[in-house]
């Protein structure tokens, strides 16, 4: 009789545990349904992408990552460039300046960017007048390091000197020129008697922005200088 007992009992106690899994196993799924719809609700409300457009999407980020990487590789190679130009203008500093001078005996200011640019295969004019006109024109407001600038000191109009811009901050643009009074030395834009005769810039090809020099083959000077500084 005991024995019987005992085994109702177990019995009992196992359905009882049975039931309470099977109770649990339904509430996971139940959860697990709930999750699943409100995902496929959640799917079916976004707008479907058609091929068509789902290519647009890969090619412009295609783009854009390109653009970004040529613009980059043009900013690294412009530095390293510059670099070198500006390691070679420095060489001269306290040379003498000399009006016809080529040389580190005496140099004028024209020999002086010849020189100079020389390093990184520019080649430039002899007389600063002709050098005014290679190259890119550039804003004032929109000079960068290795610009060429040029300066009106003997003539109210004509260019008569020329200059490279070194260093570019928020209120002053320092450039490095072979003057006749201290010979190749550093001075500052900001300066009233270098401001009042300052007259243009421009930019070699190899400085300039891609689509600068595109938009150059195509437009006027005076647009070039207005749309791409």
């Amino acid at each position: 009789m005991k024995f019987i007992i005992t085994l109702l009992f177990v019995g009992l106690f196992l359905g009882s545990c049975s039931t309470q899994s099977y109770l649990t196993q339904q509430n996971y799924n139940v959860q697990n349904n709930k999750s699943g719809l409100v995902a496929a609700k959640t799917a079916l409300e976004r707008p479907m992408i058609t091929p068509d457009e789902l290519r647009e999407e890969i090619f412009t980020n295609h783009a854009k990552t390109a653009e970004e990487l040529e613009k980059n590789i043009f900013v690294s190679s412009l530095e390293s460039s510059f670099s070198n130009i500006l390691t070679e203008a420095k060489s001269f500093l306290g040379t003498p300046y000399r009006y016809g001078g080529t040389t580190r005996n005496g140099i004028d200011c024209s020999a002086f960017m010849q020189q100079i640019y020389e390093v990184e295969g520019i080649e430039l004019p002899r007389v600063s007048s002709r050098q005014a006109k290679v190259g890119l024109p550039v804003n004032k407001s929109d000079l960068q390091k290795g610009d060429l600038i040029f300066f009106s000191t003997t003539s109210k109009y004509r260019i008569t000197h020329v200059a490279m811009v070194m260093e570019v901050k928020e209120n002053e643009i320092k450039f490095i020129h072979s003057g006749s009074s201290k010979g190749v030395s550093v001075e500052s834009l900001n300066h009233p008697y270098w401001s009042a005769r300052y007259r243009t810039a421009r930019r070699p090809e190899k400085f300039a922005q891609p689509m600068m020099v595109k938009m150059s083959e195509l437009d006027s000077v005076q647009e070039i200088a207005t749309r791409y500084p």
